[in-house]
């Protein structure tokens, strides 16, 4: 049996440019969508195509723009369907749930006028656990009668994490839809219109608890990648063989829980209290103590390697979007280049951009030109245009780090970047 047909028609409501991208992709196949934002520059066909932050963003909204169907409006219209694309900044201070509704309101405000029993309100955005059928449906209880309300269709998704190439990532990202078991399948439908990745059903609270949870995880993965690099290099040993070790040693042989008493017996506390605080700032404490310590040790290895250099170069490449995969709504990397301009004696710290730099030659290489240090910062995708051959010449010094392990190390070693351009050696 097939599933719910895709809506007739759809209004994505954003903030500063953020539901453009996913309004832009749906217009592509679907007939009736309409682009809203609560800062009325972003609703100026001009403004948007100058100020998207990738080349690839504006082109898709170039293109949406050229389409019959698609509107940019100056505010929400009726529609079968509102997505509230909120960005994840508005959530930074959100500590209960009135706060949460504070955020809130004034997106709600803007669909109230149009809301209907059969209206599907979709939060898309990276949400505090409990907020889609906590504060978001008591807000729209406020407009709507509680019989009303309570047939509305309220679900929550999340954007895919990206390290670049953002526009890749919305249409081949997986994404985790929150929504009761009778709503899912008209969510699905509005997805699956551009999405080819897989499409995660879950209730919302789980929903939002494991969107914070891969931010979370990927926090972890990042720091620990650099703590095992740290540690390799420091005896000599090869990273990726170390690696595989220890992948094996986790492949236990039982996984039959230890005895109470046995713990006890050790002198451990027992384990439930690290369970004693609420789970989104449990999460939110780990992520950014992750964040912290990532950023302490890239700054050390990165001023033992510009020791004794007199006002040095350092260039960061980073993708173009800001660099949250550290789980925080602000920029790692441009904290990362302000730290070592304060840190390191004359020391000019410039962020470039990937892949904008790269499709402008000039740009890229003025950049790196008698510089005395590159770190590399983002994926194997958005790196994939950025080679030794070329960027060996234009350096001063050619030593390179590599927190997250990404470069083919012998490639880069054909080109004099020696292995002090490993994170954590110098």
């Amino acid at each position: 049996m097939e599933g719910p047909e895709a809506p007739q028609s759809i209004c994505v409501l954003g903030e500063q440019g953020s539901g453009i991208p996913t309004a832009a992709l749906l217009a592509l196949k679907l007939d009736q969508v309409c682009s809203a934002d609560l800062s009325p520059s972003w609703n100026d066909p001009a403004h948007v195509q100058r100020e998207a932050a990738e080349p690839t963003i504006r082109t898709l909204v170039t293109g949406a723009l050229n389409r019959k169907g698609f509107r940019l409006c100056a505010e929400p219209q009726a529609a079968d369907v509102f997505i509230l694309a909120v960005p994840e900044d508005a959530w930074s201070d959100c500590c209960s749930s009135d706060d949460a509704k504070a955020v809130l309101r004034p997106w709600v405000k803007a669909i109230a006028p149009h809301l209907e029993p059969s209206t599907i309100v979709v939060l898309q955005s990276l949400v505090p656990p409990g907020t889609t059928d906590g504060p978001l449906r008591s807000l729209l209880s406020e407009t709507l009668s509680d019989a009303e309300a309570a047939s509305l269709c309220v679900a929550c998704i999340s954007e895919p994490l990206s390290c670049g190439f953002r526009l890749y990532d919305m249409v081949s990202g997986s994404r985790i839809i929150g929504a009761h078991a009778e709503d899912y399948g008209q969510v699905a439908a509005i997805y699956s219109s551009f999405v080819e990745g897989e499409l995660i059903e879950a209730e919302p609270r789980v929903a939002e608890t494991a969107n914070i949870a891969s931010r979370l995880m990927l926090a972890i993965r990042a720091t620990g990648a650099y703590e095992l690099s740290t540690m390799a290099l420091e005896h000599g040993v090869d990273p990726e063989t170390l690696l595989g070790i220890i992948r094996r040693t986790e492949q236990r042989a039982s996984t039959k829980p230890l005895r109470p008493e046995s713990i006890l017996e050790c002198g451990l506390p027992p384990i439930v209290t690290a369970c004693d605080a609420p789970l989104r700032m449990r999460l939110a404490t780990a992520s950014q103590g992750a964040r912290e310590e990532l950023m302490r040790r890239v700054l050390s290895s990165a001023r033992s390697l510009l020791s004794g250099i007199t006002d040095p170069k350092v260039v960061l490449l980073a993708p173009d979007s800001s660099f949250k995969g550290i789980a925080s709504s602000s920029d790692f990397v441009q904290q990362l280049a302000d730290h070592l301009a304060d840190e390191v004696r004359g020391c000019r710290a410039l962020v470039v951009r990937l892949p904008s730099a790269t499709m402008d030659p000039e740009t890229y290489t003025s950049s790196l030109r008698d510089s005395d240090l590159l770190i590399v910062l983002g994926g194997p995708r958005e790196l994939a245009s950025v080679k030794p051959e070329e960027t060996a010449p234009l350096m001063r010094r050619q030593v390179v780090l590599d927190p997250f392990l990404v470069l083919e190390r012998g490639h880069w070693g054909e080109y004099d970047f020696g292995p002090r351009g490993s994170i954590g050696a110098g």
